[in-house]
């Protein structure tokens, strides 16, 4: 996600300091690197279409809430969110 609309609305956003990055705490989850957004890289995104039209993208939810876990900035929040840049 490090090139594309996606990652352009991220980077406009934590330069600005907004959306997301207004909160007290938060971690952008990403397959490469998006400088200068601090990120944690979680592997591939490489998720095929499902016959609805949607994607089979379970696992990669799955690397993330993983990391969401091991970071454990959610135990010092009151609720935790789970975001798309293009829809925030």
């Amino acid at each position: 996600m490090n090139t594309g609309a996606e990652a352009a609305l991220v980077k406009n956003s934590f330069a600005r300091h907004g959306s997301v990055f207004r909160c007290n705490d938060w971690s952008v989850f990403t397959d490469a690197a998006l400088p200068p957004v601090p990120t944690t890289i979680i592997g591939p995104f490489n998720s095929g279409r499902a016959p609805w039209g949607s994607w089979f993208n379970t696992a990669v939810f799955l690397r993330a809430w993983d990391n969401v876990v091991k970071q454990q900035k959610w135990m010092h929040q009151a609720w935790t969110i789970k975001a798309d840049a293009d829809t925030v």
